[in-house]
């Protein structure tokens, strides 16, 4: 919590200083806000991933059957994995679909849900992103970090899990590796920040394309780096205002003549509406 709010406070005052309305930041990644579902859909935006990374995932119609498990159910949207939940068997899957079912009915809500495969790779990886604003061809910022669970098999990682650990390893890389990992973004979406989450058996394998992709953040990106539990205080709010100075330019820095999108107003809506979430992980 208080890194979140150093960042929203370090991010307001460097657009003061660049003159620019922080509100833009909702702005930034726009073209790919579904304005009809009123979130950044997984569906709309799991069509952008190249075939070959993708996971096979369908809308959950509470009939149709997942070909094999373990598969997740995950809402359309949603922020740090809230609402995601693995599902081992096909009595865990009606399990679960009796719980929403239930929950639907307790009140009005607009989640749709979906079911998406596991991954079969060893390692979980975040790549987090932010777009230079003097060269959209490059990266201000991009960070690579290795997701770590040892307790659990085909875990939920997250910030709320207590068995998630988060290892920065972007020093691992050489330059012209990173630029490889920024060409693996790049060719999902043109992103002005993004955290993609992807699954590799290896880092090498991570630079040959040889992943898949669980899920692509363009929300509220958190950089997960800075969980990084060996850096200090001082490191981690110094890299996050370094951060915010980075997101600032690029809010300034939007090209002109973009579409614009409610997408705060949208998405504050929908998470009211949506309060299934709360009620569903109160239950599994």
């Amino acid at each position: 919590m208080i890194l979140s709010c150093l960042m929203v406070t370090a991010y307001i005052l460097f657009c003061a200083r660049f003159v620019t309305r922080p509100c833009k930041y909702f702005q930034l990644n726009a073209r790919y806000f579904d304005r009809r579902v009123g979130v950044f859909s997984k569906v709309g935006i799991d069509e952008l991933i190249p075939a070959e990374w993708q996971l096979a995932q369908f809308v959950d119609d509470g009939v149709r059957q997942p070909r094999s498990y373990p598969v997740f159910v995950k809402p359309e949207w949603s922020q740090n994995a809230r609402g995601v939940c693995r599902v081992d068997d096909a009595a865990a899957l009606r399990r679960i679909r009796v719980n929403i079912d239930a929950a639907k009915s307790a009140g009005p809500a607009t989640v749709a849900y979906l079911i998406q495969e596991a991954a079969t790779e060893k390692t979980e990886y975040e790549i987090f992103s932010i777009r230079a604003h003097d060269d959209p061809r490059r990266y201000a910022v991009l960070t690579v970090t290795e997701v770590r669970n040892t307790r659990e098999s085909n875990p939920v990682n997250s910030i709320y899990n207590p068995n998630t650990r988060y290892v920065e390893i972007t020093d691992s890389f050489s330059n012209a590796q990173l630029e490889q990992l920024w060409n693996i973004v790049q060719r999902i979406g043109d992103f002005a920040i993004s955290r993609v989450s992807v699954r590799a058996d290896s880092a090498d394998d991570l630079l040959r394309g040889q992943l898949h992709v669980i899920e692509v953040n363009l929300f509220l990106p958190m950089p997960i780096n800075l969980l990084d539990a060996r850096y200090s205080k001082a490191t981690v709010f110094a890299t996050a205002i370094a951060y915010m100075r980075r997101l600032a330019l690029a809010t300034k820095h939007r090209p002109r003549g973009s579409e614009s999108k409610p997408v705060f107003i949208k998405s504050m809506l929908y998470n009211r509406r949506s309060r299934l979430l709360n009620r569903l992980r109160a239950r599994l």
